[in-house]
């Protein structure tokens, strides 16, 4: 008796179903989901990553290495421009704390973008 009570009220169902509410078709609200994807681009400004052309200056650590290293600023000088000319004897590296480390014969010069010299070595 169960299934013949089920089977009697189902087409009933559907009947309410189908004749309930507006004479318009039902739509279910659309929903959309978007996701958002931020893109950062990173542009390194290459002007800073050029050699200077000459010194602008020495930091206070720098002046006393130049003493202590027996380094004159015209060796200096020399280093810098080697390395301006490519020259082949010339080890150039870009440091990534934004910094040049340059190193001709047997003195080493740390300098920025700017020609301020951070440091001064001399290989001994």
């Amino acid at each position: 008796m169960k299934k013949l009570s089920t089977i009697a009220i189902a087409p009933t169902l559907l009947f309410l179903v189908a004749c309930s509410g507006a004479q318009e078709p039902q739509t279910m609200p659309e929903t959309t989901t978007e996701t958002a994807t931020e893109t950062t681009v990173v542009q390194q400004d290459t002007s800073q990553r050029e050699l200077p052309s000459a010194v602008s200056g020495y930091t206070e650590k720098a002046e006393a290495e130049l003493i202590d290293e027996s380094v004159t600023k015209d060796d200096v000088d020399r280093v810098l421009t080697a390395a301006r000319n490519n020259d082949s004897a010339v080890a150039v590296e870009w440091d990534d704390d934004g910094y040049w480390e340059i190193e001709f014969g047997d003195i080493d010069i740390d300098i920025d973008p700017d020609g301020l010299v951070l440091d001064v070595d001399r290989d001994d």
